[in-house]
């Protein structure tokens, strides 16, 4: 990591603004380069020459919220890590920012001091959130993946079974591994896997693979 980190800050309220220019002053080795009210105005008046290592972002702005600028600003530079500051501990609200690739959150009220770890922390590419909420998202990201696999079998009828073959061929194991794994013959994976091809209408495992990642996102 290059000393000084380079910070960026998204807020609206004036008054909070003031407050975490004069804190981020007070931190050794943390420099302050950019400043938007708001998600769209980060978007428009970035500056691509001088980009901040970690944004400070709030949640709930007018005309483009946290949510949507964390999520565009790592779109266009996926380089740079997003630290949400908000004065809230809504959980539904920060779990939807590290979904759309926030690094982690931080309450306005906290310390100088608290905010100095968390920033280099995020820097270098730590994570800043506690383990309930790290948990939560795991469990958002589950129940999302299994969703779209069971819309994925019952669009093509699968049966669980080919569905597990499938997803375990699309990881990279080869029949030999998934047999082992299931305890089941080797014919009958392959039989399986015949089964999937003639379904999903394809002609061989690669493009049964690229058809299952493409309904997986």
């Amino acid at each position: 990591m290059t000393l000084p980190i380079k910070i960026g800050i998204v807020e609206n309220n004036k008054q909070m603004l003031a407050d975490i220019q004069r804190r981020i002053s007070l931190i050794k080795d943390a420099q302050l380069v950019f400043q938007a009210e708001n998600g769209r105005d980060m978007i428009r008046n970035i500056d691509h020459q001088n980009l901040p290592d970690v944004i400070l972002m709030d949640l709930d702005m007018p005309v483009m919220n946290g949510i949507l600028a964390t999520r565009q600003i790592k779109t266009m530079f996926p380089k740079i890590r997003v630290l949400v500051f908000t004065v809230f501990d809504n959980e539904n609200k920060l779990i939807d920012a590290i979904l759309a690739g926030a690094s982690g959150y931080l309450l306005k009220d906290c310390s100088i001091e608290k905010l100095k770890i968390s920033l280099f922390e995020v820097a270098e590419g730590g994570a800043a959130f506690s383990p309930s909420i790290a948990r939560k998202v795991l469990e958002r990201e589950k129940s999302k993946s299994e969703g779209k696999e069971t819309h994925f079998r019952k669009a093509y009828k699968l049966t669980s079974m080919q569905v597990k073959v499938l997803t375990e061929l699309s990881e990279g194991l080869s029949p030999k591994q998934i047999k082992e794994k299931y305890g089941v013959e080797e014919s009958t994976v392959r039989k399986h896997l015949e089964h999937v091809y003639a379904k999903l209408q394809v002609s061989g495992s690669r493009q049964a693979i690229i058809k299952f990642s493409k309904e997986q996102h």
